[in-house]
This record gives C-alpha cells, structure tokens and sequence, in this order.
C-alpha cells in the first residue's frame, strides 16, 4: 500500500492547527473562508494551494508569529515583502498581532490596498 506525503504547505498548515489546538471550522470561520474551499485545502490526496490571500488569511486565523507566518507564506509558494503596499499592511498587522480579518481589511482598505474576500 502505497502512502502518499502531504504536501508541505498541508503538512505545515495541519501541525499549526494541532500545535494551536484549533478545529478546521474555527479556522476556516476566523478566515472567513467556505468550508468547502478550506476541505479542498485540506485534501491531501488533491492538494490544493489556496490563492496568496487566502493563505494570509488562513496565517491570521491561526493567529501565526512572524516565523511561522513566513515559513506558511513560503510553502504556498508565496512571500510577503515590504515592496508590496498589501505585503507591508499584513506583515505589520502580525508584527502587532492583529489577526481579526475585519481590522485587518480595515488597514488594507486605509492603504488603498485590496481587502481579503475569501468567500469567493
């Protein structure tokens, strides 16, 4: 019987939630994201790589230190750098531990940046 690995970022994604003792409903309702897009990330056997704001809403919701943010970010195949307007809001709202998406819109939309809207 043939056992496949979870892809990194799952793999990565699951032992954040197992290490903050958090249920997939929790995270994917803090990241304001359907259950059905969070189970299609979730999916080992079909992995998916959410869209760059759906990761960073996904880091916010599992409440990520800059470290574990970065390292998340990077095995999506993403980074955040603070020559993007949208980069520089999220790293310091983790920087300053804002993690509820509303507030975090909020300095997204004060910097003229797009919001997250992940319930697409």
């Amino acid at each position: 019987m043939e056992h496949k690995e979870k892809p990194p970022f799952l793999e990565l994604l699951l032992e954040l939630m197992t290490r903050k003792n958090l249920s997939g409903p929790e995270v994917y309702k803090a990241a304001g994201m359907d259950r059905r897009l969070f189970s299609k990330i979730t999916n080992y056997k079909h992995p998916h790589i959410p869209s760059k704001p759906n990761v960073v809403a996904i880091v916010l919701a599992l409440r990520c230190d800059p470290k574990e943010s970065k390292e998340l970010i990077k095995r999506a195949g993403y980074i955040l750098t603070h020559g993007i307007a949208f980069d520089r809001v999220i790293l310091q709202c983790i920087d300053d531990k804002m993690y509820d998406l509303n507030r975090v819109n909020e300095r997204l939309n004060d910097a003229n940046c797009p919001v997250i809207n992940v319930l697409e």
